[in-house]
């Protein structure tokens, strides 16, 4: 299949995941990931209309970003360290994996510098696996206020990843778990993004309530 064809075929299989839970397709924001994938192919998508794409290294955007049309918004979905915090500022209309008080801390002091308020995501660990980033549930009720405190950040929703399985089914209880987290963290601060979900198990997370998708595989394959 053409990338067209692999874009229009999980756009319609996000309407439909939507659809199971009273939701249109346009309340779904779809994140096109696009790390390792070159700037030819990320253009083409581009000129299909889409404009938000996923990165996880910092050079790899800084590397390609030239080769690219103007108008496409980078979301950062991998780890960040604190002392890159500085160069992500600008680039990043959204950073999803801010998993640290330290973390939120440093983009909050490199925002001030810079003079702009960067929107983000707190990554949450729901699922408990060490080989994942993120604030367990308890850490995050224990610093939720502090990272609210923070002037130059806007804290807009959170970010979780499911285990890797065969089987989306497995990993359902994982997205149900993050949605109930979320709606009592938005008891205390209204938030607008639930992300959740990836090329594997996409619509099991939107009907679990996840408004915010990360596809690569299925798009780019």
């Amino acid at each position: 299949m053409s990338l067209s064809e692999n874009y229009l075929e999980v756009k319609e299989r996000i309407a439909s995941s939507a659809a199971k839970t009273g939701r249109r397709a346009d309340d779904i924001t779809l994140v096109a990931v696009s790390k390792t994938v070159g700037a030819g192919r990320m253009t083409e998508l581009f000129n299909l209309g889409h404009r938000i794409f996923g990165e996880s290294r910092l050079d790899e955007v800084v590397e390609k970003k030239p080769l690219l049309p103007e108008g496409m918004e980078f979301h950062m979905i991998g780890h960040l360290q604190s002392r890159k915090a500085k160069d992500a500022i600008g680039l990043f209309g959204l950073i999803q994996s801010v998993d640290s008080l330290k973390l939120a801390g440093e983009i909050d002091k490199r925002s001030f510098s810079a003079g702009v308020k960067q929107e983000i995501l707190l990554e949450v660990n729901t699922s408990g696996e060490e080989s994942k980033f993120g604030f367990s549930h308890d850490e995050l009720d224990g610093c939720f206020e502090s990272i609210l405190s923070l002037k130059n950040i806007m804290v807009s929703g959170l970010m979780t990843m499911a285990p890797l399985s065969g089987n989306p089914e497995d990993v359902r209880p994982v997205f149900g778990r993050t949605r109930e987290y979320f709606e009592k963290l938005c008891g205390i601060f209204p938030m607008k993004y639930l992300s959740m979900g990836m090329s594997q198990d996409y619509e099991v997370a939107i009907q679990e309530g996840a408004n915010m998708v990360r596809i690569g595989t299925a798009i780019f394959k």
